[in-house]
C-alpha cells in the first residue's frame, strides 16, 4: 500500500513538472515574439541597433525563430557588418534548407566581401529554387566575371535578359565579358543598348569609348568619352581615358588638362601619374614628368612600367646611374620584361659596357621585341 502511495506521489509530481516545462516554453516563445515584433518597429524607424538588441533577445528566448535570424540579418547589412549578416543567413539556411532569400542575400555578401566562387555557389542554389529570379543569374554572371570565366557569364546574362530585357545593368556587364572575351564589336553593341535604355549611363559611354579605342575607332571613342564626361563632370575615368588617347593622338598638352582633372578628382591611380608623365615625357620636360613617375610609384611599387618609363626620363637627363637602377627594378618586377632589357642595354652602352649592352638586347630578342634586332646589328657584330 505505502509503495502504491509513492507511486502516485510520484507519478503526480512528474507530472506537474512537465507541466510547468511546457508552460516556460510556451511563456518563452511568446516573450521571443513580443521581441520579434518589437525589433521591426524599431527597424521601421531606423533604429538599428535597438532593433538588433531585441532581436538578440527573440533568439535567446527562441533559437529556432527563423525570421528573426532573417532579420538580424538584414539590419547588420544595413550596418555593413556583412560578416555577422553571412553567419546569420547561414542560420537561417540550416533552419530552413529551402530559404531561397537566404541563399541570394549570402551570395550578394559573399560577393561584395571578394569571395566571388563562394558566391557562385550560392546563387546555384537560389536559382534551382527558383529558375525564374532574373538578378540571381544576373549577378552570378557579374560573379563568373570576376573569375574570368566570360562564357559562362555570357550565358547568365542571356538567360537574364530572357527573363527582363530591359534592363540596362545586364546589357553593360554582358559587354564586358564580350571584352574579356576580345570581343570588341559585340560588346560595343552591347553598351549601345546599355546606353539606349539608360541615357544617363556614363559608365557604359566610357566603357563604349575604351572598346572602340581597341578597334581603333579613335574618333568614336573621343565621343564617347566626351558624353560621359558631359553626363558626369567629376567622372574621373573618363577624363583619364580620353588624356590617354590623346597622347596617342599626340596632342600631349590637352592630355596632360585631362589627366590633370582627372588627378584632381582622385589622386590615387597611379595610371593616371604614369600617362601624365609620359606626356610630358613627350614633350621634354623630363625633370617633371619624373615627378610624375615617382607618384606612381609611390602608388604602385610593383609596377614594372612606371620605373621603365621613370628609367627613361633619366636616360634623356644623362643620369645614367639612376636610369640603369630603374631598368634592372623594372626587370626585378617582371623578368621578361623586354622593354627593360632593351632600355638596359642602351645605358650600358653609354658606360662603354658593350658586352653587357649586348646580352642584353639579346635578352629582349628572346622575349620577342623586334626593336632589339636592330641594335643587335649594329651594335654587336
Amino acid at each position: 500500500m505505502d509503495a502504491f502511495k509513492f507511486y502516485i506521489c510520484f507519478f503526480i509530481l512528474f507530472s506537474i513538472n512537465v507541466s510547468g516545462q511546457k508552460e516556460i516554453i510556451e511563456s518563452n516563445y511568446d516573450v521571443a515574439n513580443r521581441y520579434y515584433k518589437l525589433a521591426l518597429e524599431k527597424a521601421s524607424i531606423k533604429n538599428y541597433d535597438a532593433a538588433i538588441k531585441n532581436l538578440n533577445q527573440a533568439i535567446e528566448l527562441n533559437p529556432r525563430l527563423r525570421e528573426a535570424y532573417y532579420n538580424r540579418a538584414n539590419l547588420k547589412v544595413s550596418i555593413n557588418e556583412y560578416k555577422g549578416a553571412i553567419e546569420d543567413y547561414s542560420e537561417v539556411i540550416l533552419l530552413d534548407p529551402r530559404y531561397e532569400s537566404a541563399y541570394y542575400n549570402r551570395a550578394i555578401l559573399k560577393y561584395k566581401i571578394g569571395d566571388y566562387r563562394s558566391a557562385i555557389l550560392d546563387f546555384d542554389i537560389t536559382i534551382d529554387l527558383n529558375k525564374n529570379k532574373e538578378e540571381a543569374y544576373r549577378n552570378r554572371g557579374m560573379a563568373y566575371n570576376k573569375v574570368k570565366q566570360y562564357v559562362q557569364a555570357i550565358d547568365d546574362f542571356n538567360k537574364a535578359i530572357e527573363i527582363e530585357s530591359e534592363f540596362d545593368k545586364t546589357y553593360f556587364n554582358r559587354a564586358l565579358s564580350k571584352n574579356g572575351l576580345n570581343d570588341f564589336e559585340g560588346a560595343i553593341k552591347d553598351f549601345d543598348k546599355a546606353t539606349l535604355l539608360n541615357l544617363s549611363n556614363e559608365i557604359a559611354y566610357n566603357y563604349k569609348g575604351v572598346a572602340k579605342d581597341k578597334i581603333n575607332d579613335t574618333v568614336g571613342a573621343m565621343q564617347d568619352f566626351d558624353k560621359a564626361i558631359s553626363l558626369n563632370v567629376n567622372y574621373a575615368d573618363a577624363y583619364t581615358n580620353r588624356g590617354i588617347l590623346k597622347i596617342r593622338n599626340n596632342n600631349y598638352r590637352s592630355a596632360i588638362l585631362d589627366l590633370d582633372i582627372a588627378i584632381q578628382i582622385n589622386d590615387k591611380e597611379d595610371r593616371v601619374f604614369y600617362n601624365r608623365g609620359i606626356a610630358k615625357q613627350k614633350l621634354n620636360t623630363n625633370r617633371d614628368a619624373i615627378i610624375d613617375f615617382n607618384h606612381a610609384i609611390d602608388l604602385d611599387s610593383l609596377n614594372e612600367k612606371n620605373y621603365n618609363s621613370r628609367g627613361v626620363s633619366k636616360f634623356e637627363l644623362n643620369d645614367y646611374t639612376g636610369a640603369l637602377e630603374d631598368f634592372s627594378k623594372a626587370i626585378s618586377i617582371s623578368p621578361k620584361y623586354a622593354k627593360g632589357y632593351l632600355n638596359r642595354g642602351f645605358v650600358k652602352l653609354k658606360i662603354k659596357d658593350v658586352n653587357g649592352a649586348c646580352s642584353d638586347f639579346l635578352k629582349a630578342k628572346q622575349f620577342k621585341l623586334e626593336a632589339a634586332n636592330s641594335a643587335i646589328q649594329e651594335f654587336c657584330y
